[in-house]
């Protein structure tokens, strides 16, 4: 057993505010992704059943 994990309140640092931007959009992309029906049908079949739709888009839009 461990404690609880508390709040975090660190402000981020120059080289982390880019990534977590970064990442933030794209969640916002795989967000859109699974919320179309056919988007999310392409990105199941591109996962190959390895994954989400979602981890796929955001794996994806991560690499760009």
């Amino acid at each position: 057993m461990r404690k609880a994990a508390g709040s975090y309140n660190k402000t981020a640092t120059e080289k982390q505010v880019p990534v977590r931007e970064k990442f933030k959009a794209a969640h916002r992309f795989a967000q859109a992704v699974i919320a179309d029906p056919l988007l999310k049908a392409l990105y199941n079949k591109k996962a190959n059943g390895k994954c989400t739709a979602y981890s796929k888009a955001v794996s994806e839009y991560m690499k760009e």
